[in-house]
């Protein structure tokens, strides 16, 4: 291709347009949403110091790595923009990543398709756009597993820093990334007792240096498994596994498409698949690194599975990862086809993923924390309490609304530092002794809840203040509701 007398390659010319294409589809509408509860902590917690980063996450769930890197990032600009700006360029990195990866793995037509498929996947578009370590650990564990195809087929030892980074980076961003920490583990076994290379001695000291790096941060982890359990994430099912292989493929369209519309897609778009993997496999050429896409992908995927069967930690969020070695299964089968069946099952996949993309950029799908502040800012009065249920709803409502407010919340004394799992559901007796001193301080209080399941199952707060106050307003807002309740006209029981 010729361009004003210079010679443009096509490959670089297509790599940069499909990097250009998955920048664009991530910062449109970057906040047209309001943030939500998990966002607000990232940005609450990122604030603070790095001491302070540290001693919040070990009082949480996940390691520090993201939230630290977050606070540098945040330093000149803390604008909810620029917050999830961060994610967006991970994002792009990371269609980088995939297209580096399927070429190194199979061919430039594989890696091309790959990283355009990657660009325009809306739960990786999702997830670039969220104030969270999906993505970032997304792209830790790419370049793990790309440095890890290297260091077999070479003796680079620049890949060796590069593994040695990108997986300790991943392990200090969430724990999943030992996931595929055990397929790298095992594929190495299996590679070097087919293969001349003297190879395990080098990987051994690889790993023991990650286990020293990641040796200090250890006793938390464990501690953090042993308390801090998610209970909240349901049993895992047949149909959860499958609902999110069809979200990691083109998103949340099958919830729009009539049912018999969507299984005549997926069958035909699955034929396809099927079918280009199978000429793909009897490839001599190709079949160890189609052999190792597919493991990458399955082994993480079923070891996740088999512990949820005992420890429900399955969600569609945590396996983003994953999506990658899925699309470039994928894209390698798409190759292989002929023609007419290639567009066919091409055409399916892109009909879902253009209906899914639609609704990624106009449905309103987070809680409604901007609209909700902007509504109790309008109407506040001297006098007034905001109590949050939970008290961690108040992070978000703080970005929003900047007014001089009282504010209180159960568990009593929240804070992103101190953690939020100590604490006892709410009790009858709770609700009146916290709501009684209220009344005697205040005029009147609103009651912020979002999920109050988790620390009030029986709604005692609502109760009391049902009791002994009078509702006057009671205003529903996407996941969350605020109820005003005046004590100056309390009901008498």
């Amino acid at each position: 291709m010729k361009l004003n007398g210079y010679i443009i390659n096509t490959y670089w010319f297509l790599v940069a347009s499909i990097l250009l294409l998955s920048y664009g589809l991530r910062v449109s509408g970057l906040t047209s949403e309001s943030l939500w509860i998990d966002e607000g902590y990232s940005l609450a917690l990122a604030t603070h110091g790095i001491k302070e980063i540290v001693q919040g996450t070990a009082a949480d769930q996940h390691p520090p790595l993201y939230y630290i890197l977050l606070h540098f990032w945040l330093l000149p600009n803390q604008s909810v923009f620029f917050l999830r700006y961060f994610s967006v360029l991970i994002g792009v990195l990371g269609v980088a990543g995939a297209i580096l990866v399927g070429c190194s793995l199979l061919n430039r037509k594989i890696g091309l398709l790959t990283g355009f498929l990657l660009a325009c996947s809306p739960m990786h578009i999702w997830y670039s756009q969220e104030a969270r370590m999906y993505i970032l650990l997304s792209v830790e564990l790419t370049f793990s597993v790309y440095s890890l195809w290297r260091l077999i087929n070479s003796s680079n030892r620049f890949y060796f820093y590069i593994y040695l980074l990108s997986t300790l980076g991943a392990l200090y961003t969430h724990y999943f990334a030992g996931f595929v920490i055990i397929f790298e583990n095992l594929i190495v076994l299996c590679w070097a007792l087919k293969s001349k290379r003297n190879f395990l001695g080098k990987w051994a000291s690889i790993q023991g240096m990650i286990f020293v790096a990641f040796a200090p941060w250890l006793p938390i982890a464990l501690y953090q498994a042993l308390y801090h359990q998610m209970k909240w994430i349901p049993p895992l099912t047949i149909e959860t596994v499958l609902s999110t292989l069809v979200l990691m493929v083109c998103g949340d369209s099958y919830r729009q498409v009539p049912p018999l519309a969507f299984i005549i897609g997926e069958v035909l778009f699955i034929v396809g698949i099927i079918r280009g993997l199978w000429r793909a496999l009897n490839t001599k050429k190709q079949y160890f690194p189609f052999l190792f896409v597919g493991l990458w992908f399955t082994i993480p995927l079923s070891t996740i599975a088999i512990i949820s069967q005992k420890y429900p930690i399955f969600q569609p969020k945590q396996v983003l990862f994953l999506v990658l070695p899925l699309l470039m299964l994928i894209a390698g089968a798409l190759v292989e086809l002929p023609v007419v069946q290639q567009w066919i099952t091409l055409g399916m996949m892109s009909v879902f993923i253009l209906i899914s993309l639609a609704n990624l950029y106009t449905l309103n799908t987070k809680h409604e924390w901007r609209e909700a502040a902007i509504y109790i800012e309008q109407s506040w009065q001297p006098g007034d309490l905001l109590y949050f249920n939970p008290a961690a709803g108040a992070l978000v409502f703080k970005v929003y609304a900047k007014g001089p407010f009282p504010i209180d919340g159960y568990p009593p004394g929240y804070d992103v530092v101190k953690g939020g799992w100590e604490g006892n559901p709410v009790t009858p007796e709770m609700a009146h002794k916290i709501m009684s001193g209220f009344s005697a301080q205040y005029k009147r209080v609103w009651l912020i809840e979002f999920n109050p399941h988790f620390w009030d199952p029986g709604g005692f707060l609502a109760t009391w203040l049902d009791q002994h106050s009078q509702l006057i307003v009671d205003q529903q807002f996407q996941g969350i509701r605020v109820r005003l309740y005046d004590f100056k006209n309390k009901v008498k029981k």
